[in-house]
């Protein structure tokens, strides 16, 4: 019985560490993803407090101040618009697009 037991640990041998490999990589992969999903989420976060600040550049202010703001912010403006006091904008920074708007009236 003793010589039974011995075999089947003998034939054991190694996939133990070939389990483990194959977890350790999908523990990479899964690491992977999330650094990118983060990545993402800094970017949009990003390009919506630029959007923030230049559409509060473009109410105070004016449309060249805006547009300097965002150059400042490494920012594209795509676009302004302007109607009854209040300013919308849309601006894209490194490949994401941020939205935000302004207004200088008192609400009501």
């Amino acid at each position: 019985m003793t010589s039974r037991s011995r075999q089947s640990r003998v034939r054991d041998n190694g996939q133990a560490g070939i389990l483990c490999l194959g977890v350790i990589a999908i523990l990479l992969m899964a690491t992977q993803q999330m650094v990118r999903l983060g990545g993402a989420v800094v970017d949009a976060a990003r390009a919506q407090s630029v959007a923030d600040v230049v559409a509060l550049a473009a109410v105070e202010s004016d449309e060249a101040e805006a547009y300097r703001v965002a150059r400042n912010n490494d920012a594209e403006v795509m676009s302004i618009v302007e109607w009854a006091g209040t300013v919308e904008v849309m601006v894209k920074v490194g490949g994401v697009v941020g939205r935000a708007r302004a207004s200088n009236i008192d609400p009501p």
